[in-house]
């Protein structure tokens, strides 16, 4: 491996480190009522991921969907399989609690990955049925079709919820909103933040704007979030 190689791979993995401690820092920033600072991280964050993205792909690190699946696969059984064991081993004799917490849930999720991944490239090429993943925001356990009640890794429990928005707000998959209600505010994470097209009359709309809103006109979206925390003010 040649000199320019290794910073390469040093690059991608500080690039990808830094995309997701400042999605985490823009969530926090959320949480303290700091919402031009949390835009900011989560700009960087982006620009984070293209230099990443530009990394890997000098590196030609992005093959074939089949490639990408394999290595997918291995990657995640090499976690479950050696890695994390030996993590979880060492938090517990150290008696950090916490580490061995966090160890053990990526473990878990590890393993239901490389399953899902497995299913996919067993199917590649034929006639795939779309439907949504859920992922639960404590431990990562990913759901298909539907999210459980209860997170069976964590037990974390989550309910859907679904809301109103402006057209014009930027919203995307996986972001935490926060949603007030009278002394007790509510965290969720978007799961679809599609428009919604439907030419009946929304009454949420109706009442909220004092006029009638009709979906494809409407300036307005729904917005599918799983609750996942509960947070008196």
């Amino acid at each position: 491996m040649s000199k320019t190689e290794q910073f390469l791979k040093e690059a991608f993995a500080g690039e990808s480190q830094a995309n997701r401690k400042y999605l985490a820092f823009a969530a926090k920033a959320e949480e303290e009522g700091f919402p031009q600072v949390a835009r900011l991280f989560r700009a960087a964050a982006e620009a984070e991921t293209i230099h990443a993205h530009n990394h890997l792909r000098v590196l030609k690190g992005i093959r074939s969907t089949k490639e990408n699946l394999e290595e997918a696969i291995a990657g995640e059984t090499h976690e479950f399989k050696n890695m994390y064991p030996e993590m979880i081993e060492i938090a517990r004799k150290e008696g950090n609690k916490e580490a061995e917490r966090t160890f053990n849930y990526a473990n878990e999720v590890e393993k239901i990955h490389a399953n899902l991944y497995q299913t996919l490239l067993n199917n590649l090429g034929k006639v795939q049925e779309n439907f949504p993943y859920y992922v639960c925001p404590v431990c990562g356990f990913t759901a298909e079709r539907e999210a459980p009640n209860t997170c069976p890794v964590c037990g974390t429990k989550g309910d859907s919820v679904s809301f109103f928005l402006k057209k014009g707000v930027n919203l995307s998959f996986g972001q935490i909103v926060r949603i007030g209600s009278g002394e007790i505010s509510f965290y969720a994470r978007v799961v679809n933040a599609e428009s919604s097209s439907t030419l009946d009359t929304i009454e949420q709309l109706r009442e909220a704007e004092g006029k009638e809103a009709f979906g494809p006109y409407s300036a307005y979206r729904s917005v599918e979030a799983i609750l996942f925390l509960e947070k008196k003010s």
